[in-house]
């Protein structure tokens, strides 16, 4: 299934679903209400919230991965061929489907091994779409309480995590959750922290955290994508910023947002 069917499956079903909340969908409202409370992963609690948010989200967050491989191809992580590969608080899957655009746009070899652990059990709904080939394994887990072993794993992402824990007041609990899970990973493997680029939305707190408590874990870039007024750092500008997906002629029931937004994205590789 490509990207128009998948997203046109998505819209069906949206179509058909209620608001689990009120009699009429206000999803984008919703977000913004839910994100801003301490209430954050409740979003992720209705189907029509979570299909809302593939449509209108997902081709963003998966260009954003796109770009970022692309930008750190000469740090020679294998993304695609015989990779085990983890998303924490992975939603839909934006990272499997970056990779696997990637590949195709490239001719390269697909052939990874991917799983994705996220609180909300809706999400395993969406993937079912285009996962025909069960390639990808989804497990209902809440990251900030349990354990997951990362022994076999050699890339592990964080994605549009810190942020919603961090408004729920679960982020020092996942932070300390990760410690144990980072001394399971193999010695070599990868991390990859993606997220609001704002110093008020877990950035920072990630990024001390991970330079207090994991000196094993080298530092080997830290990127953006500068847009708008978005905060430069000491970061590597990311300059693409159109989504990587032509939309033409695709009538959802919603808006598709057709650029990257003000992410940020940390790598880390384990030391031998």
């Amino acid at each position: 299934m490509n990207y128009r069917q998948f997203l046109s499956s998505c819209d069906a079903l949206y179509q058909m679903e209620d608001c689990a909340k009120t009699s009429t969908k206000q999803c984008q409202a919703c977000f913004n209400s839910e994100f801003y409370s301490n209430n954050a992963q409740n979003a992720y609690g209705c189907y029509a919230g979570c299909l809302y948010y593939t449509m209108h989200y997902g081709l963003s967050y998966i260009s954003e991965i796109y770009y970022l491989i692309e930008s750190v191809s000469t740090y020679d992580i294998n993304f695609f061929n015989g990779t085990n590969i983890t998303s924490l608080g992975g939603g839909f899957g934006t990272d499997y489907l970056a990779i696997k655009k990637y590949a195709i746009d490239n001719r390269m070899p697909f052939n990874i091994r991917y799983s994705v652990y996220d609180i909300s059990p809706k999400w395993e709904n969406i993937i079912s779409l285009y996962n025909a080939e069960n390639s990808v394994c989804f497990s209902t887990c809440d990251v900030s309480q349990q354990f997951i072993d990362l022994s076999l794993q050699q890339i592990v992402f964080i994605n549009k995590l810190v942020s919603t824990l961090k408004a729920s007041h679960c982020l020092m609990s996942f932070l300390t959750n990760l410690t144990r899970m980072l001394q399971t990973l193999p010695p070599g493997s990868i991390l990859i922290f993606n997220d609001v680029n704002h110093c008020e939305k877990g950035r920072d707190d990630f990024l001390q955290h991970m330079a207090d408590r994991h000196p094993e874990m080298q530092l080997l870039g830290k990127y953006f994508f500068p847009i708008a007024d978005a905060y430069t750092g000491d970061y590597t500008p990311i300059n693409n910023t159109n989504i990587v997906f032509d939309i033409s002629y695709l009538n959802l029931s919603c808006e598709i947002m057709n650029t990257v937004r003000k992410t940020f994205f940390a790598i880390y590789r384990k030391a031998v």
